[in-house]
Parts: structure tokens; C-alpha cells; sequence
């Protein structure tokens, strides 16, 4: 179902030229797609009483926290490298690119 979800973000973006700033937005979109997924999983872990499992899903769910907050983390500058890129003047002042 994840893989479905990111094929549907995949053909909205494809009607719009790559930009950094959509390529930031798809890549956090994807890592919180996943890990929706991974809390669903742990959930599911819970409820059969498989700790183990519960485990492995608790620690995917920290790198894909922690994947989700670099990519926005990167957002000002990804927006600044299309504005650059587009030639947008903001405030007076050409963004750099």
C-alpha cells in the first residue's frame, strides 16, 4: 500500500518540472508514508503480543523520525535553490542560483 501511495504522489509530481523544492517535499512525504506504515506494524505487534517485533518496529520508526526531520531540515535551503532556479526575486533581492 506504501509503494501504491508513493506511485500516486509520483505521477502528481511528474506533471511538474523537478524542482529541489519537490524533490524535499516527495522525500518527506515518502518517509512519512513509511512510517505510517511501521506504526501500523507496531500496532499490529502489540495487539499479537510479539514483542520482538514491536522491537524492530520501534527502532525503524527512530531512523525514519530522524529521516523525515534532516529532509526538513533542508527545506530553506531547497527552497532557495528553486527560487534560484526559477530567477524568483524576493524582497529585492534575486535568489541565489
Amino acid at each position: 500500500a506504501m509503494r501504491l501511495g508513493a506511485l500516486n504522489w509520483g505521477g502528481f509530481f511528474a506533471a511538474h518540472p523537478d524542482t529541489p523544492g519537490k524533490l524535499a517535499a516527495f522525500a518527506y512525504a515518502f518517509e512519512h508514508l513509511e512510517i505510517a506504515g511501521y506504526e501500523e506494524l507496531r500496532r499490529v505487534a502489540q495487539r499479537a503480543a510479539d514483542p520482538e517485533t514491536v522491537e524492530v518496529a520501534d527502532r525503524i520508526l527512530l531512523e525514519e523520525r530522524a529521516a523525515a526531520e534532516r529532509i526538513a531540515s533542508l527545506f530553506d535551503r531547497a527552497v532557495e535553490a528553486s527560487l534560484g532556479e526559477a530567477g524568483v526575486t524576493v524582497g529585492g533581492v534575486s535568489a541565489p542560483g
